[in-house]
Formats: C-alpha cells, sequence, structure tokens
C-alpha cells in the first residue's frame, strides 16, 4: 500500500514538473 503510494507521488511529481514545464513555455509564447 505505502509503496504504490510513493510510486503515486513520484508519478504526480514527475506530471507536476512537466505542467510546469509546459506553463512557462506557454507564458513565453504567449508573452
Amino acid at each position: 500500500m505505502v509503496e504504490r503510494a510513493t510510486a503515486f507521488s513520484e508519478r504526480a511529481t514527475a506530471f507536476g514538473e512537466r505542467a510546469t514545464a509546459f506553463g512557462e513555455r506557454a507564458t513565453a509564447f504567449g508573452g
């Protein structure tokens, strides 16, 4: 259970980082 939660957390973190990078690129493009 804990291992699955950790894996999910890591995946969520990676997704958040990708979303942040995408947002920064979108801001640079739109700004």
